[in-house]
């Protein structure tokens, strides 16, 4: 027993190597007060400089921001004005006969400084956990890649919202059925706001595709396009199948007539269904919007892009958007804002970060000081570090 007990003990010994045993090499600096107050006054005279750029980075930047829904929202704000009220409840919108839509508002921001292009409109959101685990979790990318499921057991990943009564919802999940849907407009005549590239470009090349059937063409005919007229278009084209063509429609996207085919509508609820005023039967998932929507965020308060103007807004011109309020914030406490920024080559209005390099800097300056000032006025002798080293054992 004795041997066998040595045996085990010596096989867990480990190897005598200068990487098992710890005797590699190592910087072992010793902290004298040359070296510590040359370290904090360094730091301090880095980051202090930094921090005032950053600082004038930040307040470079022309940003206004407006709250128009939530708790406050009808406080007056120095950025805008408001009118009429903006604020809209799961009551009102239960209200409205079907395929009617709330009454719009008008947000007037009144520019004090000049904007230069480009000028970003972002909305943002308050209270909304687009972080919280199960909301991140329920999507299915296959589906949203273009895949056609038409069983809720292979949308698991999308607990728990698959369907919508006995349909199949497409996409499925919490994140793509909860898409922020008020609807912005800018109602200046000589600026334009686009809404064209404003998603990552690798979400729309890769991550968001119409279904793999799903057919559309412009409209050929003469006149106004109708169901009919594009039901004849595409079964002459042999596109559509025969007992599929009640499933065709027509619809204007982008100032043109367009036709579409979505197969299998009386077991699927399809994105362009649920949300009719945000979405085009015609784009779908590839609505940049949507693409910005699914892109989930880190934090409960946060803004996202809306859209862009491409030139500059000269000082005091009055900024006037029209929204057509459906989002609901007032089941979760939530706000809602409407954002207008300038950027700069290192991005939006951030003064923290300036802010934080240049108290970090600074009291790093202080530090260095005080200890200088110690060591000048009562220095500590200091052993000789030549005698500091290990006994051979």
């Amino acid at each position: 027993r004795c041997c066998l007990k040595s045996v085990e003990e010596a096989s867990r010994r480990p190897e005598d190597t200068d990487f098992k045993q710890q005797r590699l090499k190592a910087w072992q600096p010793i902290l004298t007060p040359a070296w510590v107050i040359g370290t904090f006054l360094l730091v301090g005279i880095i980051f202090v400089p930094v921090g005032v750029v950053l600082k004038g980075l930040s307040d470079e930047v022309v940003e206004y921001k407006c709250q128009y829904d939530g708790s406050g929202a009808d406080e007056d704000s120095s950025d805008c004005t408001i009118s009429p009220s903006c604020k809209i409840t799961t009551d009102d919108l239960t209200a409205l006969s079907p395929g009617a839509s709330p009454d719009p508002c008008n947000i007037t921001i009144n520019v004090d400084k000049k904007m230069e292009g480009d000028v970003y409109v972002y909305y943002e959101l308050h209270n909304f956990y687009q972080n919280h685990r199960r909301y991140v979790k329920s999507r299915e990318d296959a589906q949203l890649r273009g895949e056609t499921f038409t069983s809720k057991n292979d949308l698991k990943d999308c607990l728990p919202l698959v369907e919508k009564g006995d349909t199949i919802l497409s996409p499925c999940g919490l994140i793509a059925n909860s898409l922020f849907n008020d609807v912005i407009t800018l109602q200046n005549t000589e600026i334009d706001m686009a809404e064209d590239d404003i998603a990552w470009e690798s979400d729309k090349d890769a991550k968001f595709d119409q279904p793999d059937d799903f057919v559309k063409e412009r409209y050929t005919g003469t006149g106004t396009a109708t169901d009919a007229a594009c039901q004849t278009q595409l079964s002459s084209n042999g596109d559509v199948p025969s007992d599929q063509l009640s499933n065709v429609g027509s619809t204007t996207f982008e100032g043109e007539q367009w036709c579409y085919f979505y197969n299998n509508e009386d077991d699927i609820t399809y994105l362009y269904e649920v949300f009719p005023e945000v979405i085009n039967p015609v784009e779908g998932v590839n609505n940049e919007h949507f693409i910005v929507w699914m892109r989930t965020a880190g934090l409960p308060q946060f803004r996202k892009l809306y859209g862009r103007i491409e030139q500059d807004i000269s000082e005091g011109t009055q900024l006037t958007f029209q929204i057509t309020p459906r989002f609901i914030v007032d089941e979760f406490d939530g706000k809602k804002f409407l954002v207008v920024s300038t950027t700069t080559w290192f991005g939006g209005r951030n003064p923290f970060l300036g802010i934080a390099y240049i108290v970090v800097g600074a009291i790093c300056l202080a530090l260095a000081l005080l200890f200088f000032a110690k060591h000048a006025i009562s220095p500590r002798k200091l052993g000789d570090t030549r005698y500091l080293v290990w006994k051979d054992q």
